[in-house]
């Protein structure tokens, strides 16, 4: 295979592709109006879930990353679609960048950087480009638009390969998704609402509830790798998993 850059997994790579095998979850918060993020963003670690995701549109996001990432958690930036804000990520702390497309300067500055990358693909073709820049995992988006058949389709042609359905993910199609052969979800809104709380009383709601809707969604996949509560994975204890 003719590449840019080695297809090696290492450090924050190899510690998010262990988490996700675990987990079976990757935690996405998306509140473009914004709200108490880093708190947020602390209660879905808090339920034992190892990543967590916040969107490059929520204001505060880059903050809660750093926050998180202080204290040794897999968190990263999502909806990345600029080199620029592959920096943005780095310079908070972050683990890895997400992006909803395979843009081969992002791919390339995340590597440079030492983050993992998370490029989205929705053809063969993109899917073929982000192998050939030597990235190993691949958000399948809008996966809920495209269904299940379509991922055990896409696989036919690229087995072995590692994708994360994202978009439109919910507990209706998510054991359909694993069992067509994705090796972890990407959910949000489904399980941690599209508002954010803003204050103590709506924190508080926020953290009973995501807790429990984690544990449901968790209890509900099909061979779960992973006990979930026990503890928010650190990125050192990921990587000895793999």
């Amino acid at each position: 295979m003719s590449a840019d850059v080695t297809n090696t997994e290492y450090g924050p790579a190899a510690a998010l592709r262990a988490v996700l095998e675990r987990d079976r979850i990757l935690a996405i918060l998306r509140y473009p109006q914004g709200g108490d993020i880093a708190s947020c963003l602390a209660a879905v670690l808090a339920t034992g879930l190892g990543a967590g995701e916040v969107t490059a549109d929520t204001p505060g996001g880059l903050d809660a990353i750093a926050q998180e990432a202080a204290k040794g958690h897999l968190v990263g930036l999502g909806t990345v679609l600029t080199p620029a804000k592959v920096r943005d990520c780095q310079a908070a702390g972050g683990s890895f960048v997400v992006s909803p497309a395979a843009d081969p300067d992002v791919i390339r500055q995340a590597k440079q950087l030492g983050l993992a990358v998370i490029p989205g693909v929705m053809s063969p073709t993109e899917v073929a480009l982000a192998e050939r820049l030597g990235v190993r995992l691949l958000k399948l988006f809008p996966a809920g638009n495209l269904g299940p058949g379509y991922l055990r389709a896409l696989l036919g042609p690229f087995a072995g390969r590692d994708f994360l359905p994202t978009g439109g993910i919910s507990q209706a199609n998510a054991a359909a998704f694993l069992e067509a052969g994705a090796l972890a979800l990407g959910v949000g809104g489904d399980l941690f609402g599209r508002v954010a709380p803003d204050n103590a009383d709506q924190l508080a709601q926020y953290q009973e509830a995501v807790t429990e809707k984690v544990r449901q969604f968790q209890a509900q996949l099909p061979n779960p790798t992973g006990q979930l509560g026990e503890h928010s994975a650190t990125q050192e204890e990921a990587a000895s998993q793999n």
